[in-house]
């Protein structure tokens, strides 16, 4: 175990034994963020914070949380499992079902964590959900700027404390079995905070700035969160963050009706400023990352990366060359080529069916709170991404937001029928007491 995991074992022993679940839910939601980070290094076989933590979470739901399963659950509980049967059935029938398994142990998790978080959302009060993702995003953009001033040597850290080597030990330990880390360059003059890429803080930011956007009657108190979320956002030089942001933008403007013709207005004047001031101001940053990407080697890259994943695709149109077997530049291209339709077709479900709430909020009884909303936002930004240059089924800073979504999901069920209605009316109940 690294002395990271040394610290994540005390502070997540520390929330299981705590009788409310909000504490392992927002350790749970944290350290899905540790991307560059290993609990456990043994013998090159590592294993990061965000798949331990998501199964401490199941086994704190199992062992003493009052678990209300209710019949509405079902469709969310089935499509998540579903998108895991597929991974594992395409395994199979490309006969790499060993090879692959600990990429669907992985997946299997994070389903299984956001099954235990939507049965316990009724435990979640939506202000902890709210304060906990609000400190989480303090967080990550604080470490935003310090990762960047250290990775640029824009401080003489060495001369004052090992500053370098403390980031090292509690926030990017792993040398790079898990893929390149930013953080070992000479000098890197990109923000991505904790995560691998700046493209995957990209993804966070995006989702985090529509989560609080939506949040229209706390705009006073979040204002200077969301430059800031702006402002790193440009830091990142992510044409996918930029692309989403954009993409999600006008989303947010048509399809939220709580915001006045006035406002939209506004904020569509101000988008479009905004981009004639980058286009003036920052044409070069902006060449480089959207307008000569596809001219640039990692533009050419992911054509590489795309034709193989097609060639794979049209090898085997409805399970495809098996989970994790191919790779390319957008989800769209991986799921086709390493599961095929079907693989395709379950992804699709499965986020339609956290989305839906959205396109049919205006139904009678089903009208959402604004954090329920934001969430769906801050999920569907995600996806934007995933389809624009994020190929990752497993992706860290997506699930982020699906486990949030998940605890959203009580408003959408009227808890008084979960109170109330018998065992034989379809409920299934388990109560699992605290050992002593």
């Amino acid at each position: 175990m690294t002395l990271f995991g040394v610290l994540w074992f005390i502070t997540v022993s520390w929330a299981f034994l705590k009788k409310d679940i909000k504490y392992m839910f927002a350790l749970t939601l944290l350290y899905m963020t540790f991307q560059c980070d290993n609990v456990i290094n043994i013998g090159g076989l590592s294993a990061g914070p965000q798949i331990v933590t998501s199964f401490a979470f199941i086994v704190k739901t199992l062992y003493d949380a009052r678990i209300r399963y209710h019949r509405k659950y079902r469709l969310p509980v089935f499509s998540a499992l579903l998108l895991v049967a597929i991974a594992a059935a395409s395994c199979m029938v490309n006969e790499i079902f060993d090879e692959k398994v600990l990429f669907l142990i992985q997946l299997l998790l994070y389903v299984l964590c956001f099954i235990c978080i939507l049965i316990c959302a009724g435990q979640l009060e939506e202000e902890v959900i709210y304060r906990t993702v609000r400190c989480i995003t303090v967080f990550l953009l604080a470490m935003g700027i310090i990762q960047i001033i250290t990775t640029m040597n824009l401080l003489p850290f060495k001369t004052i404390l090992p500053f370098r080597s403390l980031l090292q030990t509690l926030f990017y330990n792993d040398t790079g079995g898990a893929g390149y880390i930013f953080f070992y360059s000479s000098r890197y003059s990109r923000i991505a905070s904790l995560f691998q890429e700046p493209s995957y803080f990209s993804v966070f930011l995006a989702g985090a700035f529509y989560y609080f956007l939506s949040h229209i009657s706390r705009w006073g108190e979040n204002i200077i969160l969301m430059c800031f979320m702006i402002l790193e956002l440009l830091l990142t030089t992510s044409s996918t963050g930029y692309g989403a942001f954009l993409i999600m933008g006008i989303l947010f403007i048509l399809a939220n009706d709580k915001v006045k013709v006035s406002w939209k207005i506004a904020i569509l004047t101000a988008a479009l400023l905004g981009f004639l001031f980058m286009y003036v101001g920052f044409y070069d940053l902006l060449d480089s990352v959207i307008f000569s990407k596809l001219e640039s080697g990692s533009g050419r890259t992911r054509t590489r990366m795309n034709h193989t994943a097609i060639a794979a695709y049209e090898s085997s149109k409805l399970w495809g060359v098996g989970y994790k077997n191919v790779r390319g530049s957008s989800i769209v291209y991986s799921l086709l080529g390493e599961m095929g339709i079907y693989g395709m077709a379950a992804y699709i479900i499965f986020n339609a069916v956290i989305l839906w709430p959205v396109i049919v909020h205006k139904r009678k009884g089903r009208q959402l709170s604004e954090q329920n909303m934001g969430c769906r936002f801050a999920v569907a930004s995600a996806i934007v991404c995933q389809v624009l240059a994020c190929p990752d089924l497993d992706l860290c800073s997506y699930w982020f937001w699906v486990y949030v979504s998940a605890a959203y999901i009580k408003t959408l069920v009227p808890m008084s029928a979960v109170k109330t209605e018998m065992r034989g009316s379809g409920r299934i109940e388990w109560r699992r007491m605290r050992r002593t």
